[in-house]
């Protein structure tokens, strides 16, 4: 079994600079020590301050084919020692077996490190693999509690829905298909007694929600435009309906897919691929009649 020690972990002086980060993007500077909700909250959010926070791991004894599969995140670094010939003695290079033990130190930030704990703790990757990973989460979360329930598979931090193409099982895949792009040009300002839709709101013109009185966050359902890197022209490949969490102060919708987009970019001029909210609604009230065997 590998030996895993956490040499480098996020410091009350790193977490100060990530909150000044966060502020300056509203015109603010930081005053006081972020407390451990506001660590959780920007941690869950996933905003890109938290890539200030590094996590360094050193790995001994890893079976080199394991350091392959972490090396493959490429928003995090890994130093792998050396297999040539000419730098090391303990065999031959061209014959070794895959699992001839390496060691390596990893640098992860605070984001990367729960991208790579939706993927290699997913049923799906290889056992050896996700040993190791979950004792690296482990060891981050022990440094870091504010990370609690955060570092999971991708199907819980997508509320228990697997979107893998052929799951391993833990959790249903998706139960409905994404509404087309014909069926939202249908219900667009149009009551939808199916879905209980009532309208939706273009964003064109910079039409975004405004800030209530109950803070900085809302949840809205929203249609968003998928687009592809070798699409050339202004069409839409695909269009899905989702909800998200909207950031009234950076202007930021955070997809339930797994999916952050900035709500002031446009089509017009953008990169290739990029994919675009074009509607949003209020969420609809709840049902009035309680749905039997259904908690409230």
């Amino acid at each position: 079994m590998a030996k895993i020690t956490l040499i480098k972990a996020p410091t009350d002086d790193d977490w100060m600079e990530v909150k000044r980060r966060a502020l300056v993007t509203v015109g603010k500077k930081p005053v006081t020590m972020p407390d451990s909700e506001w660590k959780h909250k920007i941690l869950e959010a996933r905003h890109s301050p938290i890539r200030y926070l590094t996590y360094s791991f050193y790995l001994e004894g890893l079976p080199s084919w394991v350091s392959v599969h972490l090396a493959r995140h490429i928003h995090a670094q890994p130093y792998i020692k050396s297999r040539r010939n000419d730098r090391q003695d303990d065999y031959d290079r061209n014959v070794a077996r895959q699992d001839a033990p390496v060691s390596m130190i990893w640098d992860v930030n605070a984001e990367e490190l729960q991208v790579i704990a939706n993927k290699r703790l997913c049923g799906l990757a290889a056992p050896e693999t996700r040993d190791v990973v979950k004792r690296i989460c482990e060891l981050a979360e022990k440094a870091t509690p504010e990370l609690k329930g955060l570092l999971v598979p991708m199907c819980e931090h997508c509320g228990g829905v697997c979107h893998e193409m052929n799951g391993c099982g833990r959790n249903k895949k998706k139960l409905r298909k994404p509404l087309t792009l014909d069926q939202l040009r249908d219900m667009d300002g149009k009551p939808d007694r199916k879905c209980g839709i009532s309208e939706w709101v273009s964003v064109e013109g910079g039409n975004l929600p405004q800030k209530a009185d109950n803070g900085q966050w809302d949840r809205y359902l929203v249609s968003v435009g998928l687009t592809l890197s070798y699409v050339y022209d202004d069409d839409i490949e695909r269009q899905i309906v989702t909800s998200a969490l909207y950031d009234h102060d950076q202007k930021i919708w955070h997809l339930d897919c797994d999916m952050d987009i900035n709500a002031l970019q446009e089509m017009d001029g953008s990169p290739l691929g990029s994919n675009f909210v074009t509607h949003w609604m209020p969420l609809p009230e709840l049902p009035g009649k309680p749905v039997e065997g259904v908690r409230k």
